[in-house]
């Protein structure tokens, strides 16, 4: 089910929450976003983590352009994914995340000011949550490079 969880703000803002959630940590470690819809105070949460640092970013319903929320959510995803999905959000106007009951993520963002007049550009990408094989396998990597001594170690043992 798609319907009740979607969330349209516009590009600038969900940029400048991106762009905040990028500082600090290494750039090399893969850090996690958990997105959270609060249907009631009506909100979108963004939370990065990593072994090293953590930041949150709070959109609350005033800040979006349409909000539609029956139920509360909450899913992982690679940051990586997200950032490289979110790449073309300078260029657009609008963006609508829908998140389903399986965590299935589908970003779509509106293109007004390239597209020839008249007509409107989209783009849409689908980014699938982290599953407990993935959290339990970032683990024993993470396990297995400090056992090795850390990233150098890890890098050498596969060349």
């Amino acid at each position: 089910e798609t319907s009740g969880k979607r969330i349209v703000i516009s590009s600038d803002a969900l940029k400048s929450g991106i762009d905040e959630l990028e500082w600090g940590g290494d750039p090399n470690r893969d850090k996690r976003v958990v997105l959270q819809v609060h249907p009631r105070p009506g909100a979108l949460s963004l939370t990065v983590s990593s072994t090293d640092v953590g930041c949150e970013m709070v959109f609350p319903v005033d800040a979006c352009l349409a909000f539609e929320a029956t139920s509360e959510l909450c899913f992982e995803y690679r940051f990586l994914h997200l950032h490289m999905a979110l790449r073309s959000l300078k260029d657009s106007h609008q963006t609508q995340l829908q998140l389903d009951a399986n965590g299935t993520l589908e970003i779509k963002m509106r293109f007004s000011s390239v597209a020839p007049k008249g007509s409107e550009l989209f783009s849409h990408f689908f980014l699938f949550p982290l599953l407990e094989d993935d959290l339990a396998d970032e683990n024993l990597n993470a396990t297995n490079a400090t056992a090795l001594g850390g990233e150098s170690a890890d890098r050498e043992a596969w060349d």
